[in-house]
């Protein structure tokens, strides 16, 4: 039922040619491991709209810095542009995270997901999904820790309390140097 997705988006067919590297990271205020894929190049740019408007989230040379913090149930995408500026944050929102033992991070996904934009607006998305995937057997536990995640995620927002974006541009640096 959960599906298993990878930092690595090795079978992204969009993405024509990419670099990838991953880095366990423990410091006073993050704690697990980045992902830091470039996108080189792609066969065709990636949009999403929120509230009417158009991103552009992949392009050629575009970045996606991937947070998945240890004990915690969601990780989050920062995509950045070609000039190195934030797009967006995309926090999935997961049963669990890991490393295989091929060394690959991935994430258990629970459906639920958040988008915070550089301007502060928050968007929760695919509720649906949920909706549907509780219809289908989903197990009750992973639905209510999926409402409670988003539901905490979103308070710690609008609290201004959720520091993770505000890591994004340092970690992207670190990682762009190694």
């Amino acid at each position: 039922m959960l599906q298993r997705k990878y930092s690595d988006r090795r079978n992204w067919a969009r993405l024509l040619k990419r670099t990838y590297t991953q880095h366990t990271l423990q410091s006073s205020n993050f704690t697990g491991h980045l992902s830091f894929l470039y996108i080189e190049k792609v066969s065709e740019p990636a949009y999403r709209t929120y509230d009417s408007i158009s991103h552009c989230i992949a392009s050629n040379q575009y970045t996606w810095l991937q947070h998945f913090p240890s004990h915690q149930h969601y990780t989050m995408t920062t995509m950045f542009n070609e000039k190195g500026e934030v797009v967006q944050h995309y926090i999935d929102i997961a049963r669990a995270h890991g490393m295989t033992s091929d060394h690959r991070l991935y994430w258990d996904d629970l459906y639920l997901d958040l988008v915070l934009l550089p301007d502060g607006s928050c968007f929760l998305l695919d509720e649906d999904e949920l909706e549907e995937a509780r219809t289908q057997g989903l197990r009750f536990e992973d639905v209510s820790l999926a409402r409670e995640t988003a539901s905490s995620l979103i308070a710690a927002i609008e609290r201004r309390d959720f520091l993770l974006p505000s890591l994004a541009h340092e970690h992207y640096t670190y990682l762009k140097k190694l």
